[in-house]
């Protein structure tokens, strides 16, 4: 009996040695050249800026500004700059770009980062977003802002 079993077990594992598989080719579509969205957004952006005071009721503060991208020396890095004088932002920073044009930041403060915050973004039919959360001090008092971003490649 066990020797019937082996030779089964034989024959079973031969038939699978023998078994051909589809040409991996098959059905596989073009990805497509490979992208650069580093280079692919660089560019201005005008639009509306919006800064929220967090807790309050009050309508949001918005003014025209920019966003600015350029292409870093690195694959998949953008340098990011923000300029809105009627609300004193003016940053830059490095940040990580996706194939899918979303961009971030998630160090906060350091060297790179002149946000001074985390802040992340995505940019979508010429149209760039961004928003982060930054504490500004007025004085003696200290308040938090959401700010976030709205424009159009020029």
């Amino acid at each position: 009996m066990k020797n019937i079993l082996k030779y089964m077990f034989l024959a079973f594992t031969a038939c699978l040695v023998f078994t051909a598989c589809n040409d991996d080719e098959d059905g596989v579509t073009n990805p497509g050249a490979p992208t650069n969205p580093e280079i692919e957004t660089a560019g201005v952006y005008s639009g509306t800026w919006s800064r929220a005071l967090i807790g309050s009721t009050n309508e949001p503060t918005t003014a025209t500004g920019t966003l600015t991208f350029e292409a870093a020396e690195v694959a998949y890095l953008t340098n990011v700059t923000a300029d809105c004088a009627a609300l004193s932002v003016n940053y830059s920073s490095v940040a990580n770009i996706t194939p899918n044009y979303a961009f971030y930041n998630n160090i906060g403060a350091s060297a790179t980062n002149g946000f001074g915050v985390a802040f992340t973004g995505d940019i979508k039919n010429n149209v760039a977003t961004i928003s982060f959360t930054k504490t500004v001090r007025e004085g003696r008092k200290v308040y938090n802002y959401n700010y976030t971003f709205e424009g159009s490649k020029q």
